[in-house]
């Protein structure tokens, strides 16, 4: 699973990573391994899951992300589905990208992609000359 976030504003990414990276030291991730990059204009975590009981593991990560909503109001972050073949890791980063794109463009801070719905199927357009039209 991916998470893409990214600040709105001038809000200094620096600080934003640190504080999302000692928040993530605070939880027991046992079965859950994560790397962060810096990635576009913002940062895209990769999660990986060592159990196959994957929903414990999503809510962690969920919760997780709550911590923003009261030190930051200005940010896009989109979560992608999980997937469980390494060959689908390019989908699952469009996937939260796209889903951050969505959160920002409705003004608001955080979607899942599963939650998307029909913009599933045009947001890999969404930079085509022919959809800018």
């Amino acid at each position: 699973m991916c998470v893409y976030f990214k600040l709105n504003n001038n809000e200094n990414i620096k600080e934003f990573n640190n504080n999302l990276h000692n928040e993530l030291a605070k939880i027991p991730f046992s079965e859950i391994n994560y790397v962060q990059y810096k990635y576009k204009d913002g940062s895209l975590l990769i999660f990986s899951f060592d159990t196959i009981n994957s929903n414990e593991s999503l809510k962690k990560i969920q919760d997780l992300f709550k911590f923003y909503n009261k030190d930051y109001k200005n940010y896009s972050l989109g979560m992608s589905n999980i997937h469980s073949d390494m060959n689908k890791m390019n989908k699952a980063i469009q996937e939260c990208i796209f889903a951050s794109a969505y959160a920002k463009h409705e003004n608001i801070n955080y979607v899942e992609y599963f939650d998307l719905g029909m913009y599933k199927l045009i947001l890999p357009y969404c930079n085509s000359p022919e959809f800018k039209e």
